[in-house]
């Protein structure tokens, strides 16, 4: 777990595979990759059919983009998620998904993923929730044979999927 949380947000020449099921044992307060609204990841991690399990996030930072990712900018793919994500009427401004809260679409391909992460947000007027991604913010990204079957809850802007694909 260790390792995969110091993964570096500022190249798009980095590449990340998972080699096996990974278990989280800690609690994040925010993204456990790229948190808040001004760090991105930019590279490539490939989770080789494996799966991230106990992912867990409270998060009542205001903006904060929340999920395994908070903000992206890369590609991920082959990859699988569980575990449960809160975010609080403290989290303002900020989109929540339990891959990524925040895809700024810029050619990112996201393929071949899952999510059965619950999924529960009091979000701000014109911030979105997803049980995948929270937001996607232009409509040069790619997202294939994806799905999410955790419960998503959220009183604005909720897809179960998805919460806004801004094309």
């Amino acid at each position: 777990e260790l390792e995969f949380t110091q993964i570096s947000t500022g190249s798009s020449t980095s590449r990340y595979i998972l080699g096996s099921n990974l278990a989280f044992a800690t609690a994040y307060t925010q993204a456990v990759i790229a948190p808040g609204n001004s760090t991105y990841f930019y590279g490539v991690i490939n989770g080789f059919g494996h799966q991230i399990s106990n992912l867990s996030i409270n998060n009542s930072t205001s903006n904060s983009n929340t999920g395994l990712l908070g903000n992206s900018w890369g590609n991920v793919s082959n990859l699988g998620i569980s575990g449960s994500i809160y975010t609080t009427i403290g989290n303002t401004n900020s989109h929540t998904g339990a891959l990524i809260g925040n895809d700024v679409g810029n050619g990112g391909v996201i393929s071949n993923v899952y999510s059965t992460v619950n999924v529960s947000s009091i979000n701000s007027s014109g911030y979105y929730v997803g049980g995948l991604l929270g937001s996607i913010s232009g409509g040069n990204s790619i997202v294939s044979n994806a799905y999410a079957s955790g419960t998503v809850t959220a009183n604005n802007g909720v897809g179960g999927l998805i919460g806004r694909f801004n094309t």
